[in-house]
């Protein structure tokens, strides 16, 4: 009997272990969302004082380089029709389908309608964005193109768009102008100086690094999982604040970033974009970023809107979250890519 007991126990464990060695980033997601509201403020203080998302995220980049073909890259921004593709997605296209969704569901919410116009111009993401990509095998020189033009580019085209957007909507007239240098800065610090490292230090560390690859996509992937949990941890105090209108805000954001999602899918259909691309132009163009978001909306409309930001908030933590099961779902369908 008691045999029979332990041969129960072994049998559950091993089932328990091969579980978790086939979903431990799943279920990490799931403990990085719990933690984020039940562990102590200081622990997430604690991350961010020392760095270490910005320090993980520098070293994935940098890896990037290291395996990064320059020949992938040259044929990467040949093909031009991919990464102007997402340019016109993040800035054209998604604002139509934010801005459209927002005002025929929410229309008399001007709160939430600020809330959607600021996130609507908004550039992708910087960091998860390209993370994302690599979690997911897909195209990273492609989805470093989308990094680097949509973030360039927003310097010209938020400021014009979210002017007409609130003049439009809201009738609000509202000179915006934003922080180029700090924009730039934070651009090249954390893309294009470990990037460029890495490809400069490619001949001499490139074969071992590509060697290593599965130990450096486990390392993307825990990054992408401090990235969930500093996302929802940075934003616990405004969920209590906003109460139960939370529940709208991240039931219109998981609507419309499905939307998106499913539009940046159509266009990488009628691209005729290989797996890698398709990846690539799916979760980093869907993406939007909540610092650039902060920025406009602290700066601009925090007095008399004080809740808007919370849809920016909303729509990060479901891109991460979703865009996350995504990669890995595209990972298991391109294993050893």
């Amino acid at each position: 009997m008691g045999t029979d007991h332990d041969s129960v126990k072994v049998i559950g464990g091993r089932n328990l272990a091969g579980f978790l060695g086939r979903h431990w980033f799943f279920v990490g997601m799931v403990l990085m969302v719990a933690g984020a509201f039940w562990l102590p403020g200081e622990v997430a203080e604690g991350v961010r004082k020392w760095k270490i998302i910005k320090m993980g995220v520098f070293f994935c980049f940098f890896t990037t380089g290291l395996t990064l073909e320059r020949e992938a890259l040259r044929g990467a921004v040949r093909n031009w029709q991919h990464w102007t593709a997402a340019l016109v997605s993040c800035f054209v296209l998604v604002p139509v389908v934010a801005v459209g969704l927002a005002w025929g569901v929410f229309r008399a919410e001007s709160e939430f309608v600020m809330g959607v116009c600021i996130l609507a111009v908004l550039p992708v993401t910087i960091a998860s964005g390209t993370v994302l990509t690599r979690v997911a095998n897909g195209n990273v020189p492609l989805s470093l193109l989308i990094n680097v033009g949509t973030n360039f580019l927003a310097i010209f085209t938020v400021p014009l768009s979210l002017e007409l957007l609130l003049r439009v909507t809201l009738g609000v007239e509202q000179k915006i102008d934003l922080p180029v240098a700090r924009m730039m800065g934070q651009l090249a610090l954390m893309v294009l100086l470990p990037t460029v490292l890495g490809l400069v230090l490619h001949g001499w560390l490139g074969a071992y690094a590509a060697k290593r690859k599965k130990v450096l996509s486990v390392v993307a992937q825990l990054i992408v999982l401090l990235v969930i949990f500093n996302g929802v941890a940075s934003s616990t105090g405004r969920i209590a604040e906003a109460g139960w209108e939370i529940l709208g805000m991240l039931a219109f954001a998981v609507l419309l970033h499905v939307l998106v999602l499913g539009l940046n899918v159509g266009i990488s259909k009628v691209l005729r974009l290989d797996d890698g691309s398709r990846a690539a132009l799916v979760l980093h163009a869907s993406q939007k970023s909540l610092t650039i978001g902060y920025i406009i909306w602290s700066a601009y409309f925090a007095a008399v809107y004080p809740k808007a930001f919370m849809v920016t908030i909303g729509y990060h933590l479901v891109q991460l979250v979703v865009d996350s099961v995504v990669a890995k779902r595209w990972a298991a369908t391109r294993p050893g890519v």
